[in-house]
């Protein structure tokens, strides 16, 4: 049964804008892919970083985060935070009410979802990320050596001392904290590392670069040029695409994105160059 369905979504929506400013923005918070790399650029964090020949980069993944979101425990972090910032206690009244009537039709039965956030929920993802800076806030990193540490909702990206012995210690470490909240992890590969579609890549004289990732399931396929689209669906596909390059790509690798590019919308339909024409308007524009 979609979200969209249950009578408590429109209430969902409105706590959604209003559990934003429970949140404390931690620094290792990025809003998407591309604000990470653009908010480090700005902040030239991945420039002043350099990945020392002892260090490793890492990423750690949680498992099934929205499913395995305690919701008794979380309404708790939350209810804290309603007391510490003033407002009213009704409101847990409301968000109880959503997280707890959760329920789906499957094979001609309803179930209710008695723990775990519904990820069709639109207040889910900000609830499951209050779950995770209470999960954070327990954390001690000292002993690791930890020298980067940033987290986007379920992932978190991390430069640490030592190789695989020390990430698997710190991986027991981080399945310690609660039962529910279980991490996996990934070690860099010849001194690159995916992050959700950014690759950061250490230089020899140790500095980080980064460009888009693809994984090696991603097949290139995109609304096609000659299909019965909208015109402005089309052209999205051209602007998403040129603006991720920006986004995500350091000057030493642009110029191949951009190439890598108009080849994919020449295979997705493109007879007549209307589509890579935009990508050379756009890459002129001021």
């Amino acid at each position: 049964m979609a979200m969209e369905s249950m009578e408590h979504t429109g209430g969902s929506r409105w706590l959604q804008d209003l559990a934003r400013g429970w949140r404390r923005h931690r620094p290792g918070d990025s809003a998407n892919a591309a604000q990470h790399v653009e908010r480090e650029r700005q902040r030239d964090i991945l420039k002043e970083v350099t990945l020392e020949p002892d260090e490793i980069m890492v990423s750690f993944d949680v498992e099934s985060l929205f499913t395995n979101v305690p919701v008794k425990e979380c309404l708790e972090v939350v209810r804290r935070k309603l007391s510490d910032s003033g407002m009213s206690e009704t409101i847990m009244v409301l968000l109880r009410n959503c997280l707890e009537g959760s329920y789906f039709l499957y094979r001609g039965k309803h179930y209710l979802q008695i723990d775990g956030v519904a990820m069709g929920s639109p207040v889910a993802p900000v609830l499951a990320n209050i779950w995770m800076e209470h999960i954070e806030a327990s954390v001690d990193l000292q002993p690791w050596a930890v020298k980067l540490w940033k987290r986007y909702v379920d992932d978190v990206f991390c430069i640490m001392k030592g190789g695989k012995q020390e990430v698997e210690q710190l991986l027991q470490y981080l399945n310690s904290i609660h039962p529910r909240t279980k991490f996996t992890y990934e070690l860099e590969s010849q001194r690159s590392l995916p992050f959700l579609d950014v690759k950061v890549i250490g230089r020899m004289d140790g500095t980080l670069t980064h460009t888009v990732y693809r994984k090696p399931t991603h097949t290139d396929r995109y609304l096609n040029a000659l299909s019965h689209h909208h015109p402005r669906h089309l052209q999205s596909v051209v602007s998403s695409l040129v603006n991720r390059a920006y986004d995500l790509c350091d000057p030493e690798y642009l110029k191949d994105e951009l190439s890598h590019i108009q080849e994919v919308l020449r295979r997705n339909g493109t007879t007549n160059l209307y589509e890579v024409d935009v990508v050379r308007f756009t890459l002129n524009a001021p």
